[in-house]
């Protein structure tokens, strides 16, 4: 499977999993001036913003250590431009989903809400 498709992939499946949690998903890939948010969810009253992460091995870490300061910071920067731009007056928050393959055939998923 290919780089590009194996991250449609994983976000295919963190909006399975978000949407069987309650959530509603409004919108994927979401383009911010050059940054994107992967999916823009509302979790009752609360827009939420989820980058979706993956690793197929663990050679250069799992998937939540390629979230480092600069990337966070990347991702807070377009989650405040798209609340700018919505004029968004509720709550928010910016989660983080992790997808890591744990051998050959098993996936593992975490869901860290509210980065």
């Amino acid at each position: 499977m290919e780089r590009g498709e194996a991250g449609r992939c994983a976000e295919e499946i963190a909006a399975i999993y978000l949407r069987l949690a309650g959530l509603e998903l409004m919108e994927r890939n979401l383009r911010v001036g050059q940054k994107e948010i992967d999916l823009l969810l509302r979790d009752g009253d609360c827009l939420v913003f989820a980058e979706v992460r993956l690793r197929r091995s663990d050679r250069c870490g799992s998937a939540a250590e390629s979230v480092d300061g600069s990337k966070l910071r990347l991702m807070k920067a377009a989650l405040r431009e798209e609340i700018h731009r919505r004029g968004w007056a509720g709550p928010y928050r910016l989660d983080l989903l992790t997808l890591d393959f744990a051998g050959a055939s098993r996936l593992v998923l975490e869901h860290f809400r509210g980065l």
